[in-house]
């Protein structure tokens, strides 16, 4: 993607299945769990890093299943 001449990354990716999502945010190296702020109540998400603030945050379209949700860092993504 380029903004006004200059290439930019994606925050996020976004994927939506019947029954699932994974939003999935590239991270800066040496990223820890402790440095990940991440909310999701039954109908809002939010994700951030202590440093850079937050990156993604929102109402969802329908309601979660909190108990049933999780999330990982693997390879710098979150």
């Amino acid at each position: 993607m380029v903004i006004f001449g200059v290439e930019a990354k994606p925050v996020y990716s976004w994927l939506q299945e019947d029954s699932s999502i994974i939003v999935s945010f590239e991270l800066p190296a040496e990223t820890v769990k402790s440095d990940v702020e991440f909310h999701l109540s039954a109908g809002s998400m939010t994700v951030g890093l202590r440093e850079l603030g937050i990156l993604l945050s929102g109402d969802l379209y329908g309601k979660v299943d909190i108990n049933a949700s999780s999330w990982i860092i693997t390879d710098n993504r979150v």
